[in-house]
């Protein structure tokens, strides 16, 4: 499960080098990291997820509701102030609804920009960027070995079609993801967002994390989200995802 999205609010370490693997192969690695999760079968068995949570921050709880369904659809209400901040992507398109954005705000749809479309097809996969990686027409590397804050983990690379790197840590007792670093172009500017994982639950037989906490690689800032829950395989309507013609959000 990708780190919630919240691009609005720029949610979604330092390490210790150790020995590199052999011929830097990311076989052993992504094997055990899908078995950790639950395999491959389980995962496939999610088509549509709800992730309800809080995100914690400037001093306040944020609700925030993903959904997700295959292939490829996304949608994401934050509630700030009892307004509601709405971001969604139908497979191709992607829209957003924003009352704090520009003069007066947007109560009307408005279509997203080919960056936040990026962003919200990476995370409308919610499968990560390892599941299927060449499929996709992604590149995967493994870079070696390093402890993350004393714990020996499994480093991998994951150059995706777009151009956005994500470099993770795999934990070599749990094969389990316990941090992520995303680095790619924001508006002419190359920016990385580190983010740490814990706090692990199964939910259909698949291990997801309902902690995290993430900000700019160099900065003191973070920003915590707490999963409440996560249901799998809920019913959702495809209607959701698409662009509403009336200004108010479901």
């Amino acid at each position: 499960m990708r780190v919630p999205r919240l691009r609005l609010l720029r949610l979604l370490p330092v390490l210790l080098a150790a020995a590199p693997l052999a011929a830097q192969d990311p076989g052993p690695a992504l094997d055990a990291w899908l078995k950790a999760r639950g395999g491959a079968q389980a995962l496939q068995g999610i088509h549509t997820l709800r992730v309800t949570a809080h995100l914690f921050w400037g001093g306040t709880q944020i609700p925030v509701v993903t959904e997700y369904k295959r292939p490829g659809k996304y949608r994401q209400v934050t509630t700030v102030q009892g307004l509601r901040i709405v971001q969604a992507l139908d497979g191709d398109s992607g829209w957003s609804i924003n009352p704090f954005s520009g003069y007066g705000g947007f109560l009307k749809p408005q279509p997203m920009s080919p960056e936040d479309l990026r962003d919200a097809k990476e995370s409308a996969d919610f499968d990560g960027p390892f599941v299927d990686w060449k499929a996709k027409g992604n590149r995967v590397r493994a870079l070696g070995e390093e402890e993350v804050d004393g714990s020996p983990a499994w480093k991998l690379e994951a150059t995706l079609a777009d151009g956005t790197v994500v470099t993770s840590w795999l934990d070599k007792d749990s094969g389990l993801e316990i941090k992520r670093v995303t680095r790619q172009v924001v508006r002419g500017s190359e920016q990385e967002t580190a983010t740490v994982l814990g706090n692990y639950f199964q939910h259909g037989g698949v291990w997801f994390p309902h902690l995290m906490e993430s900000g700019p690689v160099r900065s003191d800032e973070r920003q915590k989200i707490v999963v409440d829950r996560i249901e799998v395989n809920p019913p959702i309507d495809d209607a959701d995802f698409r662009q509403p013609s009336a200004p108010a959000a479901k």
